[in-house]
């Protein structure tokens, strides 16, 4: 099962989309970049690397023409004791600038709480393309909420998270609610409004997500855990319910705020568009990292 969803963002696709337009000089003077897309997901495989080159913002941009497929490509995980471990990565069968880990077969996790390295030497540019994070610390979900929830019946279903931390800051959370079986149990009643009175398609409610939201939030127990409530309006199906809790390190923060302000930019001069905060050194993109846990209960009608 997919654990990264991060509202279904395909950071690499968005990342090209925005920079292919970040020449302020002029179209006729675009120049091509690396674009990078990796996230790092604790306990979890080492993840594809995505490399394509940008392409200016008045052409159509084709994904296997921008691919770029002769890079060398290697990860390096620095150990607690400041040594570092060689991960090299190899193009993928399916090619179009994926690079897979060259030796899957070792079943390599990535390390929660670990510094993680990236380096792409990319023919036609003189630098390589590199960048650097701290995959956040592993939690866990210790009280899930009950295993059949009654709508709008009490307070609102609660969980309690593992305490963990990251690198001078307080943890920032994501939030993910998927209803599992949206074909076969029906909509709650303020989802059903939304369908019938604004035209809202029933498949972009089988799943929703919270924005980056601090631990500050929240209130922490006193065994240290971290109360988690979800709200009503979050569920919009009956049934089947998996709730995904996602703890996000600097670089997707960084970029998930600055793309925000793009979608959104409440707080900018007219045509103003900043370019999204990237954490890659002689290219563009991300190379982030995250933890995640999930649980499931399931959503029943009032008795």
């Amino acid at each position: 099962m997919p654990r990264i969803t991060l509202k279904k963002i395909n950071l690499f696709v968005f990342v090209l989309v925005v920079c292919s337009g970040c020449d302020s000089a002029g179209i006729d003077e675009f120049v091509a970049e690396v674009a990078v897309s990796a996230v790092l997901i604790a306990n979890e495989p080492l993840p594809p690397v995505r490399l394509a080159l940008t392409g200016p913002i008045s052409e159509p941009y084709d994904p296997v023409e921008r691919s770029i497929n002769d890079a060398q490509v290697q990860l390096q995980w620095v150990q607690d004791n400041g040594t570092t471990v060689d991960l090299p990565y190899v193009l993928s069968e399916d090619g179009l600038g994926i690079y897979e880990f060259a030796s899957p077969e070792d079943s390599v996790l990535v390390e929660g709480g670990s510094t993680y390295r990236f380096e792409a030497t990319v023919p036609g540019f003189a630098e390589p393309v590199t960048a650097e994070t701290i995959v956040p610390n592993t939690f866990s979900v210790a009280t899930p909420p009950p295993d059949t929830i009654f709508y709008q019946v009490g307070n609102s279903p609660r969980m309690d998270l593992t305490p963990t931390t990251y690198p001078g800051r307080q943890n920032i959370y994501m939030f993910n609610l998927r209803a599992l079986d949206p074909e076969n149990f029906p909509l709650t009643p303020f989802a059903a409004d939304l369908v019938r009175d604004f035209d809202v398609d029933p498949v972009d409610l089988h799943e929703g997500n919270s924005p980056l939201l601090n631990e500050s939030n929240y209130q922490v127990n006193p065994d240290g855990t971290i109360r988690i409530s979800i709200v009503w309006l979050a569920f919009n199906f009956y049934g089947p319910q998996r709730f995904l809790i996602t703890t996000v390190d600097d670089a997707l923060v960084n970029f998930i705020q600055s793309q925000t302000i793009q979608f959104i930019p409440t707080t900018l001069s007219l045509g103003e568009i900043p370019n999204v905060v990237t954490n890659v050194e002689n290219g563009l993109g991300v190379f982030g990292a995250v933890a995640q846990a999930s649980t499931e209960a399931f959503l029943a009608l009032a008795p």
